[in-house]
């Protein structure tokens, strides 16, 4: 799966998402659904986007988890102050 995240312009916001993803809580809540050791990621020179190919295990969690409708990536949206930060572009 590949996962497109683009990050809305904003002081620190990139840093932030970065900082959460690495996290323990957020690297513990990425495990549920997806190999963390095979996720290969791609920033773009300016930090206002990501792209990750992601191994998932779980499809139903990814969707919930770029969608904001799990709990953890929820308080994510709040710290960057606007809806979905992540958009699913592409499944296999």
């Amino acid at each position: 799966m590949l996962v497109l995240i683009t990050i809305k312009s904003g002081e620190g916001k990139f840093e932030k998402f970065i900082g959460w993803m690495q996290s323990d809580e957020g690297t513990a809540e990425r495990k549920k659904f997806a190999d963390i050791t095979k996720s290969v990621p791609g920033i773009k020179p300016d930090k206002s986007g990501v792209m990750f190919k992601i191994s998932v295990h779980n499809e139903e969690g990814m969707k919930k988890f770029v969608t904001g409708q799990n709990p953890f990536s929820m308080n994510v949206f709040k710290v960057l102050k606007y809806g979905n930060w992540a958009k699913l572009i592409y499944k296999d």
